[in-house]
């Protein structure tokens, strides 16, 4: 989600429950190096221009290769977010010897545009002239997670980036300052047209009668889809107060980002039904020797995928919320657990090494205890 002025980048992350995030703070100059491919002498390399601060998976013995969100201290923001059913990248194995020199995994294009890039202008000519890298499937976990892009910049410029089988890279300005998951961007933005009538004015009588309070978004959608959150979010963003100072745009952008929070176990990924329960309640005893035998393995497993409720279902939840203040600088954010808002500025990270900090914590670390602030009123009430 974008702020009018573009100075406030917000975004969430609805990824993988049962493993840590990090906020990671990395120096100008950093070197990455990219993968071995077939036909190539050496990988390709780059290194930051800019400092960033970003946010990182960790599977407990092992990073994620992907940034899945961050910003660079040129006041460049890069999003990557799951694109299930439409997401389509080249096999490594396709790639010639021209591809070489400029050559990146999908995982990688936002560390490369957070090393490289000062502005979304520069991405858009990279875009258009070539220069920017070719793209291609990278295997974390034993899948290729599919995913797009959002990259914008402090003047409010935005744009988005796809890769489909069907129509290969496409590239979308934002220009309702929202982006979800799939389908495409091109695809929600047509949806926005069914829902003129949303608006945050009641309604007048209805059958000689007064309209409730709130009946000028009745009708928006408000359940967890993709489609759904898009339309509420850009709904939202379209009608609220417009914040007249940082903080005020900072403490808005929390509010309108708690409106799209999934809590853990709303939204489930499996077949399984009430009936399936049933059954599995039955061949649970069957089971227990062999689940007992297997807990070490089970365990270790259940890091590298979707939170799991009993091995059966996963669930989706809201990890964390991030707000980017790119003139600023800062990054804010909170967690799942520990929901007060904490705040990293790149230029009071280091000049040159890499920082990493949770990005989540306990629940007694998210409020504070002010019974002994009360005072005694002595008037009416």
């Amino acid at each position: 989600m974008i702020a009018e002025d573009g100075n406030v980048i917000v975004s969430r992350s609805m990824e993988f429950a049962q493993i840590d995030a990090y906020v990671v703070a990395e120096p100008r100059d950093l070197e990455h190096v990219m993968p071995d491919l077939p036909n190539c002498e050496e990988p390709f390399r780059f290194s930051n221009r800019y400092k960033s601060v970003k946010l990182r998976w960790n599977y407990g013995d092992s990073w994620s290769n992907a940034d899945s969100d961050g910003m660079n201290s040129a006041g460049v923001s890069a999003s990557a977010l799951y694109f299930p059913n439409f997401s389509y990248f080249p096999d490594r194995d396709s790639l010639t010897e021209e591809h070489c020199h400029n050559t990146i995994p999908h995982l990688r294009v936002g560390k490369y545009v957070l090393a490289m890039f000062g502005s979304v202008q520069e991405i858009r000519d990279a875009l258009n002239n070539g220069t920017f890298p070719e793209v291609y499937a990278e295997e974390e976990e034993g899948m290729v997670h599919p995913i797009h892009y959002q990259f914008a910049d402090k003047t409010g410029e935005a744009v988005i980036l796809e890769y489909t089988k069907e129509r290969g890279r496409q590239v979308y300005n934002n220009t309702v300052g929202v982006f979800t998951n799939s389908p495409n961007y091109d695809w929600h933005m047509e949806n926005l047209r069914n829902y003129p009538q949303l608006r945050p004015q009641n309604w007048g009588e209805v059958y000689g009668m007064k309209s409730n309070g709130g009946s000028g978004t009745s009708g928006m959608p408000g359940d967890y889809s993709s489609p759904s959150r898009f339309i509420k979010a850009a709904t939202l963003l379209r009608h609220v107060n417009k914040p007249q100072t940082k903080n005020e745009a900072l403490m808005q952008s929390f509010h309108l980002m708690n409106a799209a929070d999934i809590p853990q176990g709303i939204v489930l990924f499996g077949s399984h039904s009430e009936d399936e329960e049933e059954k599995q309640s039955k061949d649970s005893n069957k089971k227990d020797k062999k689940n007992k035998k297997n807990k070490k393995d089970k365990k270790a497993k259940s890091r590298s995928t979707r939170a799991a409720r009993e091995d059966v279902d996963t669930y989706d939840q809201t990890s964390w919320v991030a707000v980017k203040s790119l003139t600023e600088g800062c990054l804010y954010y909170r967690g799942y657990s520990d929901i007060s808002i904490r705040r990293v500025c790149l230029h009071s990270t280091s000049d040159d090494r890499t920082m990493v900090l949770p990005v989540d914590g306990k629940w007694k670390n998210s409020y504070k205890d002010v019974t002994n602030d009360m005072e005694e009123w002595e008037g009416q009430y």
